[in-house]
């Protein structure tokens, strides 16, 4: 689970140990909103991801995209922080980051 990484790198090595291209994640948040709407993995490198989102446009979403929201994901998904505040940081791949770091945060980990 994402919140059991105390440093970001070790979380940002899972992800990019456990996510593969071609992966179809759902978008989530604590709200739910976007539930209806997917986006595709089409690169994973040490600097990001590319997705095509569900308009089928590419785009980057950055490892600097990952960390920023991972440092106060414990406060977003305990409802102390809302998802409008993430933009704030900001960040306007909250949406992918959110749906990913929840995808992990809701597996069991494989070490």
């Amino acid at each position: 689970m994402i919140k059991d990484f105390r440093f970001f790198d070790d979380c940002w090595e899972y992800i990019q140990e456990h996510l593969k291209i071609g992966d179809v994640i759902s978008h989530w948040s604590v709200a739910g909103q976007f539930e209806d709407k997917e986006f595709v993995i089409l690169e994973i490198s040490e600097y990001g991801l590319e997705i095509q989102n569900s308009e089928k446009a590419s785009r980057q979403v950055s490892k600097k995209d990952f960390e920023k929201v991972f440092l106060v994901w414990e406060e977003y998904i305990q409802g102390k922080i809302l998802r409008r505040d993430l933009r704030d940081i900001p960040n306007k791949n909250t949406p992918y980051v959110i749906s990913l770091l929840h995808k992990f945060d809701s597996e069991e980990m494989e070490v």
